[in-house]
């Protein structure tokens, strides 16, 4: 009986060491888990990050990720917005995910080109800016007319379209237009009719009426479109494009009304639905030469009415662009 009693001591006394050493082994596990504040430290990369607690209370967060967004992701649309219901990563888990907030950013970025010749500074360009049309190459004039009066014939002189044939002189006008003869680049001397029915142009460029201004408006607009009908007529096949007059200078303008910036607007707007109603291209080149107030600026001109010769050239440059 007595033995019975010392082998039931002795087994209650190892069951009390065993249970009492587990005990202490846990103890110390989890005091090795707290820091100095009874927080659970970060654990490092080398640990696994399964061991962490997943979830924290918001007032945690705030505390350990005050200015360190990349832990913290926010909930989704129909997420509970419990506080202890936000997920926090550590520094191990979360190093391969991006928040939304960093996926934004990623796509606002912008690449900076190689050969911005600004600042180098990242530039953002819309898909319009990134896709550009390929220009269209100059207009070739060796199949070209050019019709007008003495502004055109400075085109011909100083506007270098060698290529092009000219019919022009100065005081030509609807009104003398089909009985002019005039010499041509071969040397030969025609009327604008017998030109048009023995060659074959692609382009026809018709500029006319400044030196008509003094007729009653009507009378000009009618006598243009008559001409603008025989041309069409002689060369069917042709483009024919039809020029807005060139203004004057201011003090042109305001010393003679007659020719006035405000009745060659007037005729030029009356050209323009001409060149719609015959379908016909139509051409300003007062934005070239224009003071911004709708005048011809007096620094290119000289005689207030016709540009200066070095100036043509840009004239003939710009109309070379120009593909109605």
């Amino acid at each position: 009986m007595m033995k019975k009693y010392w082998y039931t001591m002795i087994l209650a006394g190892s069951l009390i060491a065993v249970k009492g050493g587990t005990l202490i082994s846990q103890g110390a596990g989890l005091e090795n888990l707290l820091n100095q504040n009874g927080k659970p430290e970060l654990l490092s990369e080398a640990e696994p990050a399964a061991i962490a607690s997943p979830l924290s209370s918001s007032a945690e967060n705030d505390a350990g990720n005050e200015g360190d967004s990349q832990f913290s992701i926010p909930r989704l649309p129909g997420q509970s917005t419990d506080s202890d219901q936000e997920t926090v990563f550590s520094e191990s888990s979360s190093s391969d995910l991006e928040t939304p907030e960093e996926e934004t950013g990623a796509q606002d970025r912008t690449e900076v080109p190689a050969d911005d010749p600004v600042s180098g500074a990242a530039t953002s360009t819309s898909p319009a800016e990134t896709v550009s049309e390929t220009p269209s190459a100059p207009i070739d004039f060796s199949s070209t007319l050019f019709i007008g009066d003495s502004r055109t014939e400075g085109l011909k002189e100083y506007g270098g379209l060698n290529e092009a044939e000219f019919f022009a002189n100065s005081g030509m006008s609807t009104f003398n237009l089909l009985s002019a003869s005039l010499t041509l680049k071969d040397g030969s001397k025609k009327t604008l009719e017998e030109l048009l029915s023995e060659r074959s142009y692609e382009r026809i460029y018709l500029m006319l009426g400044i030196n008509e201004l003094g007729y009653p408006s009507s009378t000009v607009i009618r006598q243009y479109s008559a001409i603008v009908d025989r041309i069409q007529a002689l060369q069917p096949n042709a483009r024919l494009v039809l020029e807005a007059n060139l203004h004057v200078t201011k003090k042109k303008s305001d010393s003679d009304p007659t020719y006035g910036n405000g009745k060659l607007n007037a005729l030029n707007n009356a050209i323009y639905q001409i060149a719609v109603d015959k379908g016909c291209g139509y051409v300003d080149v007062n934005g070239l030469f224009d003071d911004g107030q709708g005048n011809l600026d007096s620094k290119y001109s000289v005689d207030n009415a016709h540009i200066m010769g070095k100036y043509y050239t840009i004239w003939a440059q710009w109309l070379r662009t120009q593909h109605v």
